[in-house]
């Protein structure tokens, strides 16, 4: 950066800055939006494989807690009919479409992709400003391979980071389905109390 005029740099650290502003907050909280949106299909399509499984198998335990979640998205099947894997594969998809197709979902998305645009336009400024002072040169895949030692720890670190996070959020949604299974055991066992 020896032939960078202090204002160029300044204007450089304020678009990383705004660059990373805008991917750290508006994008990030804007993809959460809609994985949450998302949240309720992600567990109807594990109920619903299980629930098609089992029913191949002669079992149809899992068919009035699907039947209740369907009913909660707006998919309207009894419980004899969830009792064909056919009907359970159309009922997903009438879930899928209408949480896909819905209004507040269709919202998110456009939100994500105007942060993402807005991240995008940093990116671009940034690129062009390294391009206009010959800096810019994209790593090539091969370069993984040979990271510094010290990069590479880094890297590994992160990667062990996600993983534990991955394995949190995976407990944690075992956990609110054992929760679930045990209000249904308990609100079972009242009706019949």
């Amino acid at each position: 950066m020896r032939d960078w005029r202090e204002e160029e740099k300044n204007e450089f650290i304020v678009m990383v800055a705004e660059r990373y502003n805008w991917a750290d907050g508006a994008l990030r909280e804007a993809r959460r939006e809609r994985f949450n949106a998302l949240r309720p299909l992600m567990r109807l399509s594990r109920m619903a494989k299980e629930a098609k499984l089992l029913v191949r198998s002669g079992d149809f335990s899992k068919i009035p807690k699907l039947q209740r979640e369907l009913r909660k998205l707006g998919v309207e099947k009894s419980v004899e009919e969830l009792k064909d894997p056919w009907v359970i594969e159309d009922a997903l998809e009438e879930a899928r479409d209408r949480i896909l197709n819905s209004e507040e979902y269709k919202e998110k998305r456009e939100r994500e992709k105007k942060a993402r645009a807005a991240v995008e336009y940093y990116d671009i400024k940034i690129t062009m400003k390294l391009n206009e002072k010959g800096l810019y040169a994209p790593k090539p895949l091969a370069a993984l391979d040979e990271l510094d030692p010290e990069v590479e720890a880094e890297v590994q670190e992160i990667l062990k980071r996600r993983a534990e996070r991955r394995e949190q959020f995976k407990r944690r949604e075992e956990k609110e389905e054992q929760k679930e299974e045990k209000k249904e055991e308990k609100a079972e066992e009242k009706k019949e109390g």
